[in-house]
This record gives structure tokens, C-alpha cells and sequence, in this order.
């Protein structure tokens, strides 16, 4: 398998499936990655993000709300560069391709080339019924080399055997941080007490962490050694993003990481 395409609704963890799989490999986060922008903590539309060794390298605005009406700024120039001058990388991702770009085909033909190159991908669909969406899915059937999956039509222990697949790495061998504030603590406490006599903590390491809202993967990643899968729990639906979007992966509970 080179190239994994993955799709499902909002809030199915697509993008921390691709945040599991850069974690479980050892490879930084690199590719490019939807974003929401937030003022004052309140949503107000999408940047777009070229992440490299999980670093920002550029954002910009894509899309803005103004009244009850979604503007888009279909300004896909930076990445379809990005796209076209990617060397000597194991992993990419693209995160994730729906209606936004659906009419810049240089950037669609970007994303082509990359499916057609050598490189490994993991490429997000927004579940749209989109042409260039579907010519993907439809090639995938034909393929050896293209995997897709439906994350609303998939158990977790099977995402796991894919992640698997696709990395040639035991993951059983990482070891689990979950990071958490004090917003979140009363939820984890509540949940680990669950778990606590059933023996099944003692492999993951908790953290609590002061302003997980604002903190960078570099932040989260120096309070460990490596070889660690990053969990962030919280029951913040903008915290689960924002923290999804850096790198870390948002749990609301221990059920969704232990079997």
C-alpha cells in the first residue's frame, strides 16, 4: 500500500487517524492540513496550513463566515508548490480535499501527481460527492497500491490494522501520554476510575498541562522521550480540534484507546 485514502464525517477522526500514523512511524508531521481559525475564541472560517516536520511553515485564509453565508478564497497556489516540489519525503498528507478546491484543477492535477509518484500519502476526502473525490475512490478498486477507508464504516481495532498495513511498524510498541487541564480533569478522573481495577493503566502516562489550548506538538513532545503515541483528552469540541490540527490525537474517553 502507497497511498491511503480515508473519508467520513465531521468529527469521525480523520485527521488523528493521520496524526497516528505519523506518531507511529517516527516521521514528523509533514503535508497540508484544513484548518480552523478562531478569534477570540470563537470559530470564524478555515485557514489552509503547509506543515513540515511539524512545523507552520505558511497560512492563509481560505474561507470566512460573513452573516450566515461561508466565503471561500480559493487561493490553493502555495500548496499546489508545495505539492510540486516535495523531495526526499517518506510521508505526506493532505488533510483534507472537498469543496474548497474542487475547481482548482492545478491543484487537483498536483494532488494527481502525487498519487501517481513514489511518495507515500495519506490523503483525507471531505465526504462530498465530488468528481475528483470520486474518480479517487473509484481508482482505489482498481489499484493494489491505493487503500481507502470509510472511518463511519470502520472499527477502531481495524484502523489499527490498517495503520499497521500502511506502516510496517508494531505500534503495540509505543507507549501512550495523554495530556489534560483542569477542564478535563473531572471527566478523566471519572474514567480512570473505571479502569483502575482492571490493571490496565499502568502503560500510559498522564499529564496535566496548563494551557492545552495554546500549546505547540514541540511543547507536548519535549515533556516526553520519544516513541510515545500523544493523546489529548478533552471534552472541548474546539480544543479536540485545535489540538488535532497541531499533531496530537483528542480522546473524550479512555474506552476509545483501550479495548
Amino acid at each position: 500500500m502507497k497511498t491511503l485514502l480515508i473519508t467520513g464525517n465531521m468529527g469521525s477522526g480523520k485527521s488523528s487517524f493521520i496524526n497516528k500514523i505519523f506518531m507511529s512511524q517516527g516521521i514528523p508531521l509533514t503535508g497540508i492540513r484544513s484548518v480552523r481559525h478562531f478569534e477570540n475564541h470563537k470559530f470564524i472560517g478555515y485557514d489552509l496550513s503547509i506543515i513540515e516536520d511539524y512545523k507552520t511553515i505558511k497560512r492563509w485564509e481560505i474561507a470566512r463566515i460573513k452573516g450566515e453565508k461561508m466565503l471561500i478564497n480559493p487561493n490553493f497556489k502555495p500548496a499546489t508548490e508545495f505539492l510540486n516540489n516535495i523531495q526526499n519525503k517518506n510521508l505526506i498528507f493532505i488533510d483534507e480535499i472537498g469543496r474548497f478546491e474542487r475547481n482548482d484543477e492545478e491543484y487537483l492535477t498536483a494532488v494527481r501527481s502525487l498519487v501517481n509518484s513514489d511518495i507515500k500519502s495519506i490523503i483525507s476526502l471531505k465526504k462530498e460527492n465530488l468528481p475528483f473525490n470520486n474518480n479517487l475512490i473509484d481508482l482505489s478498486k482498481k489499484d493494489k497500491d491505493i487503500e481507502f477507508i470509510d472511518l463511519d464504516d470502520t472499527d477502531l481495532r481495524d484502523l489499527d490494522i490498517v495503520l499497521q498495513e500502511f506502516s510496517f511498524k508494531n505500534i503495540l510498541q509505543k507507549k501512550v501520554a495523554i495530556f489534560y487541564d483542569d477542564e478535563a480533569k473531572i471527566h478523566m478522573e471519572k474514567d480512570i476510575s473505571n479502569y483502575l481495577s482492571k490493571g490496565i493503566l499502568k502503560n500510559i502516562e498522564f499529564k496535566r498541562i496548563d494551557d492545552i489550548f495554546n500549546l505547540t506538538y514541540d511543547e507536548y513532545s519535549k515533556k516526553l522521550n520519544d516513541n510515545y503515541i500523544i493523546y489529548c483528552y478533552t471534552h472541548n469540541i474546539d480544543k479536540m480540534k485545535l489540538t488535532s490540527d497541531i499533531g496530537l490525537i483528542p480522546i473524550k474517553s479512555l474506552s476509545e484507546i483501550i479495548s
